[in-house]
């Protein structure tokens, strides 16, 4: 009989990268998911995340040695043939010299090769396992790590197409993996355990056209770049059974949907607002259990090329052209707003807005000639929905300044009238979109712009507000840090090494676990560096004495210290 088996790691508080927000949460719900709702033995899933043992007590601390004991011991001892086994992973990834690698808890970026989990040597464990029914998915947070040439994934795909591991990555080599606080998920796992959960993709071939049609639809609903998974499937394993025979013969127990913060979804079409170039689904809350879609079966290249392009241009230009309509509509019926919804009594005494609305103008107009406050507040809404689409129309990203903007719009509409809620929905969404670039410009170290992109956020958004005072401290100190470096920085002059010893003094402030403390460690090795390059150049010019006095500057624990010392005694003795 199969057995199942799995390991899921996740990683938000590393020691060398700026902390994660939903990697420790996504390998939870992963593990959860197998364990509670498929029915996985939980002696058979191994959890690796740093939540304390005492809020889950199958965790187990994620570090390089204990991730690679996990694998191996999985891999050479538990797994029989035929066994089907996921491996999950969610956190950062790092490329260097070509070679890829998982980063555990301590892995140092700098280091990788000796703190880090090679991909190379995963796929070679993985692959001498007795069974080759393997499920490899990783949802990598390729942060700063990606430059031109050294891309996370590009070496995974290569590996498991050579070693026929099936391999799920979260997006393609030349896009971001995205997380969101309205979903408490990295939006891959999101839609892992979507599609898993109530979807019954219970093959791979399944879960994987779900995948590509789902993630993109969920990043542009939540106003993300565009995200598409990366699938490398052995061809032997893209119909075999993922989950047990019994979940998938009744289907994966359905639950209610988790007690997430709703999405904000756009009102009906017969309110006049849908989704722009979104199916329907898009629009359904994440996780819901009421969803009963199927995953769509792929037209064949020969049916659908031809109209694919055509179809697709015309959606676009109409339903591009319909927005810009909107837009000027609204601006129309806003700015003759008060003629509009009728005028008030000499005694300068409005009346109630029904009162207004039946107004005639004494013309003889009917009152079905008079825009009514729905359809006056309608256009608000669309006005505002709009000035976030054209401006899409000119980027394929939006800024944090565009949806206060689009707030500000829906803002107008009062309380206790037509689309009030629809307006308040829509805020809350997009403030969680604003604090999310916050989140991801401290993540980039930028802490000063994390700051200011937070002070969007609308006030009276009290959840969001919490969060973000949560983390102020950690910014506002980031922020100071950066200060330090930069003062740091204004002090290095070339050739001069006592430039450099000031400025390594000011890096210095910056203690351990603190912001910036990995940045301000690398930039205090490279100006050792440049002290023991300026020692050389003296001693190159016979100025033995100038020499090592500069050698002496060079700060004990960086690369050229031991260099420098070695370079001191042997100018001594030819003194």
């Amino acid at each position: 009989m199969k057995n199942f088996w799995a390991i899921a790691v996740g990683i938000n508080q590393y020691q060398h990268f700026q902390p994660l927000g939903y990697a420790q949460h996504d390998a939870s719900m992963v593990h959860h998911f197998l364990v509670e709702e498929v029915g996985i033995p939980a002696d058979h899933c191994i959890l690796l995340t740093e939540v304390s043992p005492t809020i889950n007590p199958h965790a187990v601390y994620p570090s390089g040695t204990t991730i690679r004991q996990a694998i191996a011991q999985l891999c050479q001892q538990r797994i029989q043939p035929g066994d089907i086994v996921w491996v999950f992973f969610s956190g950062y990834g790092v490329c260097m010299q070509g070679q890829d690698y998982l980063m555990p808890i301590d892995g140092d970026p700098k280091q990788p090769a000796t703190t880090a989990i090679a991909i190379d040597s995963l796929m070679t464990a993985l692959r001498s396992a007795p069974s080759k029914n393997i499920i490899l998915a990783l949802d990598i947070n390729r942060s700063q790590s990606v430059t031109e040439g050294q891309r996370v994934g590009v070496q995974i795909a290569d590996l498991a197409e050579r070693y026929g591991i099936s391999t799920i990555l979260s997006c393609q080599h030349d896009q971001f993996s995205h997380e969101t606080l309205a979903l408490r998920h990295g939006f891959f796992t999101a839609v892992l355990l979507e599609g898993l959960r109530y979807e019954k993709c219970v093959t791979l071939d399944a879960l994987i056209q779900y995948l590509e049609q789902r993630l993109p639809e969920l990043a542009e609903h939540h106003w993300r770049p565009h995200q598409k998974p990366l699938a490398i499937l052995s061809v032997d394993q893209r119909y075999e059974l993922i989950l047990p025979k019994e979940a998938a013969l009744m289907g994966v127990p359905v639950r209610p949907a988790p007690s997430l913060p709703p999405l904000g979804d756009a009102y009906d079409t017969k309110n006049g607002w849908n989704e722009p170039s979104a199916p329907s689904s898009t629009t359904a809350p994440i996780l819901s259990s009421s969803s009963s879609a199927t995953v769509p079966t792929p037209p064949s290249p020969s049916s659908a090329s031809a109209s694919t392009s055509n179809d697709s241009f015309w959606r676009q230009l109409l339903g591009w052209g319909s927005f810009v309509v909107v837009a000027l509509l609204a601006g129309v019926v806003l700015v003759n707003r008060d003629a509009l919804v009728g005028p008030t009594d000499s005694s300068g005494v409005s009346g109630s807005p029904s009162e207004e609305l039946v107004t005639g103008s004494g013309d003889g107009a009917t009152d079905s000639d008079a825009p009514t406050l729905e359809t006056v507040n309608q256009a608000m809404l669309d006005e505002a929905i709009a000035s976030l689409l054209m401006t899409r129309a000119a980027s394929p990203v939006n800024q944090a300044t565009d949806f206060r903007r689009a707030i500000n719009l829906a803002q107008r509409i009062p309380p206790g009238e037509p689309f009030y809620d629809q307006a308040q929905e829509f805020t809350q969404r997009w403030s969680r979109v604003i604090y999310d670039f916050a989140l991801a410009r401290a993540a980039q170290g930028n802490y000063r712009a994390a700051i200011a992109t937070s002070q969007l956020v609308p006030i009276d958004q009290a959840e969001i507000q919490e969060i973000i005072v949560g983390n102020l401290a950690e910014w506002q100190q980031g922020a100071a840090n950066q200060d330090l470096l930069d003062q740091a920085k204004a002090l290095t002059r070339s050739q001069q090494a006592s430039s450099y010893n000031e400025a390594i003094g000011i890096a210095r402030r910056i203690p351990e676990g603190q912001p910036l403390y990995g940045q301000a460690q690398t930039l205090i090795g490279q100006w050792g560096q440049d002290i023991f390059t300026v020692s050389r150049a003296r001693a190159s010019q016979g100025n033995l004495s100038a020499a090592i006095e500069a050698a002496r500057l060079v700060p004990s624990g960086t690369p050229a210290y031991d260099e420098a010392q070695a370079a001191i005694a042997q100018w001594q003795q030819q003194l």
